[in-house]
């Protein structure tokens, strides 16, 4: 709903008319709001005018050769010496060393949509970015022929053993979102305060969920999405 000429004002009025859409009361809705205007502030300094007007919500379904991986990449930019850039914006609250961590996490979804935007746009240059919009940190990760196809190979493997029950649990790590996560005492982690939990579900904006592995009898990796052209 954004135009190219949208100001921090603009953006705020319309944030505030959809939680108004949603049955959120006022008081609530001008706190909501407050939460997200400096993600929607980045956001609007980085991706200005054109800039924003990119591919955007591009969804895949895509052949591995047996495996099908499905995702929806954020936005898709095809750059003047042809190569592409995927975007994929995060709501995250990290800073420092977690931004590095956070990357780390998400290198399995940054593969599947490397793979998936080099074969759309025929390219065998490709690069991934993360932007993290709350500190308005930006990694990325190139991929050349070489890349793309080790990543590709990577992607099969791994939708193979999930389709057989194969994966091997990685040893638990706490992280930041354990502190706001309802399950953490399952993993052996105590949530540091409850009422600070309980707060900031019905006033913040919850840390972004990782791209979770699902499990089919028909060896279908899903990264996050369901529409999309096969690839």
């Amino acid at each position: 709903r954004c135009g190219r000429e949208t100001d921090l004002a603009q953006a705020r009025a319309l944030v505030l008319e959809e939680l108004r859409f949603r049955g959120v009361r006022r008081g609530r809705a001008e706190a909501v709001a407050d939460e997200l205007m400096p993600m929607i502030d980045t956001f609007l300094l980085r991706y200005p005018g054109l800039a924003r007007e990119g591919d955007k919500e591009v969804g895949f379904l895509m052949d591995l050769g047996g495996p099908v991986v499905s995702g929806v990449m954020d936005r898709v930019d095809v750059q003047a010496d042809g190569s592409v850039l995927v975007v994929d914006l995060k709501t995250n609250r990290v800073r420092g060393q977690a931004v590095d961590e956070a990357m780390a996490r998400y290198g399995v979804q940054l593969d599947a949509y490397a793979v998936a935007a080099g074969r759309v746009h025929g390219t065998d240059c490709v690069t991934a970015r993360l932007h993290f919009l709350y500190p308005d940190e930006v990694r990325e990760r190139s991929y050349g022929p070489d890349e793309l196809r080790e990543a590709a190979e990577k992607l099969k493997e791994l939708a193979v053993r999930a389709a057989r029950h194969d994966l091997r649990n990685t040893p638990i790590q706490r992280i930041a979102e354990c502190d706001r996560c309802y399950f953490a005492p399952l993993c052996g982690f105590a949530v540091q305060d409850r009422r600070d939990v309980c707060e900031a579900c019905e006033t913040r904006v919850d840390d972004e969920v990782l791209p979770v592995v699902s499990l089919s009898d028909d060896e279908y990796l899903d990264l996050g999405g369901l529409e999309g052209g096969w690839l």
